[in-house]
């Protein structure tokens, strides 16, 4: 409950895809009516291809442990947000200078999630699965266009006075 235009910028980092789908756009509106002039948004880019990757994942890891991996099966019930929902998501923001960048490659990232979760171990592999699956630690090339493999996507706008 902040009022208008309270910070100056306004970053979300990893937290639209854990949102439901249709209460997306106001979680959206909220970001901007908080922030006097920047938006930051960080999420996963979800291709085809990758929400299909981690439809596997979560069943593969919901077999293995006996639990549903919270972040992962967010990301397989909501949809992580291809490029035609963000600019559906952000279209009727007032913004300008909008800019969309992509880094990543999500079929190593799911690779290797996917050989941490088939590994033979203790229960401390759960709890490596669990931290590692955060993707804290990559390094980061962006580009502006979308690319067949592209993880993430980088939003970066400002509010229109």
């Amino acid at each position: 409950p902040f009022e208008a235009d309270r910070f100056e910028a306004v970053a979300s980092l990893d937290t639209l895809e854990h949102i439901p789908t249709p209460d997306r756009p106001g979680f959206l509106q909220e970001c901007v009516r908080v922030t006097q002039r920047y938006l930051i948004i960080s999420a996963p880019y979800g291709s085809d291809e990758h929400r299909a990757y981690e439809q596997k994942l979560d069943a593969l890891y919901t077999r293995t442990f006996g639990a549903i991996h919270t972040y992962l099966n967010e990301h397989v019930r909501y949809g992580i947000p291809n490029l035609q929902d963000i600019h559906n998501l952000i279209a009727p923001l007032p913004l300008k200078n909008v800019t969309l960048y992509f880094a990543g490659d999500f079929v190593w990232q799911c690779r290797n999630l996917e050989r941490l979760i088939t590994q033979p171990g203790n229960r401390w592999i759960k709890r490596y699965v669990d931290w590692n699956s955060k993707a804290l630690f990559h390094p980061i090339r962006l580009t502006t266009q979308p690319y067949d493999r592209a993880n993430r996507f980088y939003l970066y706008a400002e509010k229109q006075a």
